[in-house]
């Protein structure tokens, strides 16, 4: 057995972390020094070690807490070697936490809620886990849906930091400057940059009825810019049409445009959907191919929030994932 001691406080702050026998940490290969317990995921030498003992028992660390805390256990192996876990995480908070066989944790009204939330999640996750951090947006369980939706959803990397954003934007300033939500937030983005994100736009022009529309002639004109490439014939795209006017209405006087562009599309075809949807923003006709190739496109509708300077800052926006994406930056 292996006890930690933080300080002296009332025994109505103290905890006791349980790791059943066959659930020892895993020194990947080489044998464990020393074991800590940290809220810190960027902390490079964490403050206070405790030597390694391995019992035939359970293992036991227990201390005070003032706060509770999204926290990790993590552990040095004897060549120096500091293993961390995202996944497995837990709220430190008073009484008796127990990691389950599922090497989650129970036991405290926190962690008996993210184990629950695991186990129950079911096939629309996003709106399950919105829904979520919207009910606890200012506690350490609003860590672990960012945590789950940043490492266990197999979606293409643009729609996952969408999901993850959308969380983001719901939690309190706490949550957001959480280490492990920084930690992550940061992972998205630096292979999001090297894709696309981060990048200036590129340009690409269509003719229709003997007049030339250039993307440049919307975009990067010091306004914030949602550009829907869409098609009369695509249900998914007629579907989003109704939270393109709708932030169009919203924020057309607070520095944002919307544009559409005709992809895949016959012009007729395309002017009957504008009448019929009451499209009420600019579009680029007949743009066919040219803006499908410029940006990559496979499968539409794509919708691209585009910054002042015409800095690409989020792609594959569905639903309130555009209004929220708009928020955030204009708020900044």
């Amino acid at each position: 057995m292996l006890c930690i001691s933080v300080g002296c406080h009332t025994q109505n702050n103290s905890y006791s972390i349980v790791i059943p026998a066959d659930m020892y940490l895993d020194g990947q290969g080489e044998k464990i020094d020393s074991v800590w317990i940290t809220n810190d995921y960027l902390m490079s030498h964490p403050q206070e070690l405790r030597k390694y003992a391995r019992g035939t028992g359970e293992l036991t660390l227990s201390g005070t807490v003032d706060k509770s805390a999204w926290s990790m256990i993590e552990c040095q192996t004897v060549s120096g070697k500091v293993l961390r876990s995202l996944v497995g995480g837990f709220v430190l908070e008073p009484g008796k936490i127990t990691m389950t066989k599922d090497a989650w944790w129970e036991g405290t009204p926190q962690n008996d809620t993210i184990t629950a939330f695991i186990r129950n999640i079911p096939r629309d996750y996003p709106s399950y886990a919105n829904a979520f951090v919207k009910r606890h947006s200012n506690e350490p369980v609003a860590v672990a849906a960012l945590v789950i939706t940043a490492l266990n959803l197999p979606q293409p990397l643009n729609r996952n930091y969408n999901m993850f954003m959308d969380l983001w934007c719901q939690s309190s300033s706490e949550v957001q400057q959480n280490s492990v939500v920084t930690f992550l937030k940061q992972n998205y983005e630096i292979p999001l940059f090297q894709q696309s994100l981060g990048k200036k736009f590129t340009d690409f022009s269509a003719e229709y009825n003997g007049k030339v529309q250039r993307l440049s002639d919307y975009v990067g004109k010091g306004r914030y810019v949602l550009v829907d490439f869409w098609a009369s014939w695509c249900g998914p795209c007629r579907m989003e049409i109704p939270n393109l006017i709708n932030v169009y209405n919203k924020y057309k006087d607070k520095g944002v445009d919307v544009v559409g562009v005709a992809t895949w599309d016959k012009p007729n075809d395309t002017q009957r959907a504008i009448n019929e949807l009451g499209i009420n923003y600019p579009q680029i006709m007949n743009a066919q191919k040219a803006g499908s190739d410029a940006y990559g496109i496979e499968g539409i509708p794509e919708i691209i929030l585009f910054s002042p300077d015409g800095t690409i800052l989020r792609r594959e926006l569905r639903g309130q994932q555009i209004e929220n994406a708009l928020k955030m930056y204009l708020e900044k």
